[in-house]
């Protein structure tokens, strides 16, 4: 049985069993209340518990995947558990160079110069815990071409995420995050740049290379923002640096936060 399955059947049981209570009256309907606290205990356990119950050793493999007639290029990240780090390592000729611990599984399609590329863990596990297959989880380390314009998209879950986009000409970015760690150095030489950081419970580290000016819009909950004072104006949620309107390279920048902290520097 898959571990995902035993999660999710443990929050359907939960829920039966306090339906079965409210029928027979030995819950009020107060103690709904209890429901979703309940559920982040489990999900809390699993975490915890979770790598004890499955341990295997997770193959590395190597991939490649040419360049040919890019001329820009659409990527997506979606992983799991684990680490992944991302840089502008692909020799000349490749759009990505990378090891993959656990496998990785990819769609590719070429339309005109135009690349759309998906990278994923080869997995059809919906939810296995923050670790899944041992206790370092799917490590990633991925090259990307400095070559072509790029626009990136990350969706990862409970992992640590090092994202050096410095030497990467990317236009447009997005990171969507759970329960994790991040760390990303925006674009250096990029032109314009739009970006988007959306987190749950997650400690994130911005670093804004120096020469780039920068608009940062942000939008947080219990979030612990530290914004370096002596580079960003504030106006409300909003962070500019002075040479925004006049800097050679800019970024657009929004970032939402919920339970966590957020460092831009």
């Amino acid at each position: 049985m898959k571990r995902s399955s035993i999660f999710w059947g443990s929050i359907v049981v939960l829920l039966g069993v306090m339906l079965l209570l409210t029928n027979l009256r030995i819950l009020n309907g107060n103690a709904w209340r209890l429901f979703w606290p309940l559920v982040i205990v489990l999900l809390g356990l699993w975490f915890l518990l979770g790598p004890s119950w499955k341990r295997k050793s997770l193959d590395t493999i190597q991939s490649t995947i040419p360049l040919e007639d890019t001329t820009s290029a659409k990527i997506e990240f979606h992983h799991g558990a684990g680490r992944l780090e991302v840089n502008a390592s692909a020799r000349l000729g490749e759009l990505v160079n990378g090891w993959f611990t656990g496998g990785v599984s990819s769609e590719i399609h070429r339309n005109a110069g135009v690349t759309d590329l998906t990278l994923h863990t080869p997995s059809d596990i919906a939810f296995d815990g923050p670790w899944p297959a041992d206790s370092h989880g799917y490590e990633w380390v991925v090259g990307l071409s400095p070559e072509v314009p790029l626009e990136l998209a990350f969706k990862t879950g409970a992992s640590e995420s090092v994202l050096d986009l410095s030497n990467l000409k990317v236009t447009r970015f997005s990171v969507e995050t759970g329960a994790s760690s991040t760390e990303i150095t925006l674009p250096a030489n990029a032109g314009f740049t739009q970006g988007s950081l959306k987190s749950g419970m997650a400690a994130m580290k911005i670093h804004l290379p120096a020469g780039v000016g920068a608009h940062v819009h942000v939008q947080s909950g219990l979030s612990g923002i530290k914004i370096d004072p002596s580079r960003f104006t504030q106006s409300g949620n909003d962070y500019t640096t002075a040479d925004y309107a006049t800097a050679a390279n800019k970024i657009e920048l929004m970032i939402e936060s919920g339970v966590g902290s957020v460092d831009l520097f």
